[in-house]
């Protein structure tokens, strides 16, 4: 019971150290979540920005030739179309590693469920364990009294027997002193008859 209750609490101590990794692998997996939010919202601020140069860049070319004009503007259109294009690259790759992140988040929570439940079942088996321990002892506890007041029955019967031996001595002695008495009153009254 000893050896039960130990391994109990082992296990109790593993699956309160994996709870508490798991905790911690959640908490990793939520900071990790909130720096792909922020670059995605930083993404989402570059393509706002590269749209008003573009925007800005159109109204200058209001104010130079018809071809000046045009050779800023493709030029603008196109460095706002790549900038446009980098940054839903990069708002895709936010958003992938944020469903990852979240994923991750998921997988933590039900592993943390799971090891709490694992800390519980090992709870229960180690009061389980010292119940048994507690119950052992109560019939070790009374055994040694039924085995102590046994042995003093047998003490007392012993005494009894003792006194029951001396009593039948005693009377045996009587017994053979009353015949002495009476052969010798016996053998007074021939002698007196005589």
């Amino acid at each position: 019971a000893a050896l039960k209750e130990k391994v109990a609490r082992q296990e109790a101590e593993r699956a309160e150290l994996a709870k508490r990794e798991a905790i911690e692998r959640e908490k990793f997996a939520r900071a990790e979540a909130q720096a792909k939010e922020e670059a995605a919202k930083r993404a989402a601020e570059l393509e706002t920005e590269a749209k008003r140069q573009a925007a800005e860049t159109q109204a200058i070319a209001n104010d130079k030739t018809v071809a000046i004009a045009k050779d800023l503007i493709a030029k603008k259109q196109a460095d706002a179309q790549a900038q446009v294009s980098l940054q839903t690259r990069l708002a895709d790759e936010a958003d992938r590693v944020a469903r990852q992140a979240a994923e991750k988040e998921k997988l933590a929570q039900a592993e943390t469920a799971k090891k709490e439940k694992a800390a519980e079942v090992a709870l229960a088996k180690q009061k389980e364990a010292e119940a048994e321990v507690v119950a052992k002892e109560e019939e070790q506890k009374k055994a040694s009294e039924a085995e102590a007041q046994a042995k003093q029955e047998q003490m007392a019967k012993k005494e009894e027997a003792e006194a029951a031996a001396n009593k039948e001595r005693l009377a045996k002695t009587e017994s053979k002193t009353a015949e002495a008495a009476k052969a010798k009153a016996e053998s007074t009254a021939d002698a007196a008859n005589a």
